[in-house]
């Protein structure tokens, strides 16, 4: 899962820290999209650690995992 979460940083880095991205032509897009099957989900969330996910559910028939960044504007 190292490559595939790698790709997902990617597109987060640009927003939370544009300086630690190494080269200065990267850009990310305003909506990634992965695609996997449980197989996909289930290390995904054993990645993050015990206290997220107890390692011995199976994800669910049409499981989605969403990460969302935002941003808060204050005047």
């Amino acid at each position: 899962m190292a490559p595939l979460w790698a790709e997902i940083m990617d597109n987060i880095y640009y927003f939370v820290d544009k300086d630690s991205i190494p080269g200065s032509n990267f850009s990310s897009p305003k909506l990634a999209l992965f695609s996997g099957h449980d197989t996909t989900i289930m290390p995904l969330l054993a990645s993050l650690g015990p206290k997220l996910w107890n390692d011995t559910d199976w994800a669910p028939y049409a499981s989605m995992f969403i990460i969302e960044v935002s941003q808060i504007h204050t005047f």
